[in-house]
């Protein structure tokens, strides 16, 4: 249950610790040099579950707490690493913090969570955090769209409808959707999908995109399952108007979660 300025000061009663001065405690504690790793994790992990509630995360943020989050993830404690993600899976769900964590280059940091090999809910998490931050990064841009993402989208990453932008075109969560599938692609086989055409003699980076040709490598042993490549090709449909939105990747990130844990 979310909290409320009544419900918070019932908890506090008259002589209980405001919640931003526990807060302010928790983090002291973390910062202290001589504190073991173990209750440095039950710190994180506590923070994580205050992330949790929106009525901490004026709190969270002046006391940069997402920040703590995330220098948290270039830690060697796996455990850290998962705690703190967890507390920006939480945070995320407002845009103010997502904005946080996209200018404190917690994107990168994340991102290299995902292609290393610590436990995979620390991955999953990751990677509903990026979908996440996909749908608060959602932008309309009116006006010279094509220069605009020549100057600040990867060119292998960047959708189809921001090569050869149409007159009326409406730039929305699904053209992050489209690079939200390459960099998931890049995961799986370390190269976006349509990369191969620069090798190419006469192959032209554009035109694959455009054209959607999307080739699969031979893969790991074991495979991935066909229904991931499924995931990445629905993610990856030439017209915007028929890729998935967020929430419908959402819904399917937690389909294939139930059905490929352990």
């Amino acid at each position: 249950m979310f909290t409320n300025d009544k419900r918070q000061a019932e908890r506090t009663g008259k002589y209980g610790t405001p919640r931003p001065q526990h807060l302010q405690q928790l983090i002291t504690q973390f910062q202290n040099s001589t504190i073991s790793n173990e209750s440095k994790e039950k710190i994180v992990a506590n923070l994580a579950n205050f992330s949790y509630d929106p009525y901490n995360y004026a709190i969270l943020r002046d006391l940069n707490v997402l920040e703590l989050f995330i220098d948290c993830l270039t830690e060697p404690n796996e455990r850290l690493i998962e705690f703190a993600v967890g507390g920006i899976c939480n945070a995320v769900a407002d845009p103010q913090n997502a904005q946080i964590v996209c200018d404190c280059g917690g994107v990168a940091a994340l991102i290299d969570c995902l292609s290393s090999p610590v436990r995979n809910t620390v991955k999953l998490m990751g990677l509903l955090i990026l979908l996440r931050l996909c749908w608060t990064r959602f932008r309309k841009h009116e006006f010279h769209v094509e220069e605009w993402a020549a100057e600040h989208c990867s060119a292998p990453f960047r959708a189809p409808e921001l090569w050869d932008c149409p007159s009326q075109c409406n730039i929305d969560e699904r053209t992050d959707i489209w690079s939200l599938g390459c960099t998931l692609y890049a995961i799986m086989y370390g190269v976006s999908p349509f990369e191969y055409a620069l090798g190419e003699s006469g192959g032209s980076l554009q035109l694959a995109i455009v054209n959607v040709q999307i080739k699969w490598p031979a893969g790991p042993k074991p495979p991935y399952p066909d229904t991931l490549h499924q995931f990445v090709t629905w993610m990856l449909q030439p017209q915007a108007a028929v890729r998935p939105r967020i929430d419908d990747i959402i819904i399917h990130v937690d389909k294939l979660i139930s059905k490929y844990s352990d």
